[in-house]
């Protein structure tokens, strides 16, 4: 790393297809991102496949912009940690959001699979990547 580039190795900070964070491969992160902008707004997520909700009103509930009954932010979050890949999760909420509220939603997770891995990654990263959690 030197003046001009960031721990990334990158100007900006970001990483690029195929680097490595850690222990983490990121290149699912630019497939994942690439796949969403593809997606039409009017078209079903599969994690949301028994719910009447488009991928935009699915985003408003998970920003909390909007609630339907007892549709509302919290569940959108659980709908994803239950059922979303793992590159999409991040994308959608974010290291710092998912470190902050864990304890909040570890409760309502039934994959008890998904619960150690989450378990682990909000202990891991305030230790090995606390930059992850700024911003």
């Amino acid at each position: 790393m030197d003046q001009q580039t960031g721990p990334t190795g990158s100007a900006n900070g970001s990483l690029a297809p195929g680097q490595f964070l850690g222990d983490q491969r990121i290149a699912g992160l630019y497939r994942f991102s690439r796949i969403y902008r593809n997606m039409q707004p009017a078209q079903r997520l599969p994690y949301v496949w028994d719910y009447d909700l488009d991928r935009n009103q699915f985003r408003e509930i998970l920003e909390g912009r909007r609630t339907k009954g007892r549709l509302n932010q919290d569940w959108a979050v659980r709908r994803l940690l239950e059922y979303a890949p793992y590159d999409e999760i991040i994308h959608l909420i974010g290291y710092k959001k998912l470190v902050e509220n864990w304890p909040r939603w570890r409760g309502r997770i039934r994959s008890k699979s998904r619960v150690r891995g989450f378990n682990f990654l909000v202990r891991w990263l305030p230790e090995k990547h606390p930059e992850l959690l700024r911003g």
